[in-house]
């Protein structure tokens, strides 16, 4: 049985080929999406929570999901998932997007409708970027520009959906890493998207130098890292998990059973959740629907 893991300071001149870029986007004139159906909840970042517009905290759970051209590729299509995780009570998903899958029509024509079906079920949308950034460094952060662009284009200011700029760095100088993901930030925030912005593997805040390790600049920034077990020590260094929310990005695996994993992350007290690994098929455990059945957030009552 396989297994499926669950859950910017100038614009450069360079585009992705094939990127849609409408002439009405600018900092000026920006697209704004309607709210999503599933609920009126504009969530912020605040210290290292997760705010709900009337001041109460939330941990969000769900889970990773492979790119829209796999699924539509397999039995299990992505109506039928998000079917499944909705009645399994998550509130997130994070969809992978291949640099392969970048049309000019992609995201209008495939990711638009999952986002609008998910929204409508009541899940946050985590659109993640699937690429690693390593050599050459320059000609991939202008990719990454043109993903969080092509991301603005469509779904800008819809609370129901996040962007996630990368999925990590490889052979790329700490300070360097630093410096690109700020980049990433201030392009979207230039173009006025109050989006919620995941950070991927942020490095440079466990590095001791005190020049190094802040948080970047910017509202509505969470972090992601990669398994409970390397989250834990992370966290703890610098104090770090006390200033800024974070969100385990990948969990479990094939030798690593799911119920052991939730065991363990119940004990982790971090700002947001995204439930990593669940098992490609549409028997996914019950004990952790039951768990996301107790984490569930209530969007209807979230300004009572």
């Amino acid at each position: 049985m396989t297994v499926l893991m669950v859950l910017v300071v100038t614009i450069s001149a360079c585009s992705r080929k094939g990127a849609a870029t409408p002439e009405s986007n600018s900092a000026t004139a920006v697209p704004t999406t309607a709210q999503p159906v599933g609920w009126q909840c504009d969530l912020t970042v605040e210290g290292n929570s997760i705010s709900l517009p009337n001041g109460r905290q939330v941990v969000l759970h769900g889970a990773n999901l492979p790119t829209l051209t796999a699924m539509e590729g397999s039995g299990y299509k992505w109506e039928a998932r998000l079917s499944d995780l909705a009645n399994m009570n998550a509130r997130v998903v994070r969809l992978a997007v291949s640099v392969k899958e970048l049309t000019p029509t992609f995201v209008p024509a495939k990711v638009v409708p999952f986002v609008r079906e998910a929204n409508n079920r009541g899940m946050i949308v985590i659109l993640s970027w699937d690429a690693i950034i390593t050599d050459p460094i320059d000609a991939m952060v202008d990719d990454a520009e043109d993903w969080v662009r092509l991301e603005i284009d469509y779904l800008n200011n819809n609370t129901g959906v996040w962007f996630d700029v990368y999925d990590g760095m490889k052979d790329v100088p700490i300070t360097r890493q630093k410096s690109i993901a700020q980049r990433l930030v201030d392009v979207a925030r230039g173009y006025r998207s109050k989006n919620v912005i995941l950070v991927n593997n942020p490095a440079w805040l466990f590095e001791p130098s005190g020049e190094v390790n802040t948080l970047l600049n910017g509202s509505n920034i969470v972090y992601g890292l990669n398994t409970g077990a390397v989250s834990t020590l992370t966290l703890n260094i610098n104090n770090v998990g006390d200033e800024a929310p974070f969100m385990i990005t990948r969990w479990g695996n094939a030798t690593s059973p799911l119920s052991v994993d939730v065991e363990y992350l119940k004990k982790i007290g971090i700002g947001t959740l995204a439930a990593g690994d669940l098992v490609d098929s549409p028997n996914m455990p019950l004990y952790l629907a039951d768990w996301w059945k107790l984490k569930a957030v209530k969007w209807e009552s979230c300004k009572k």
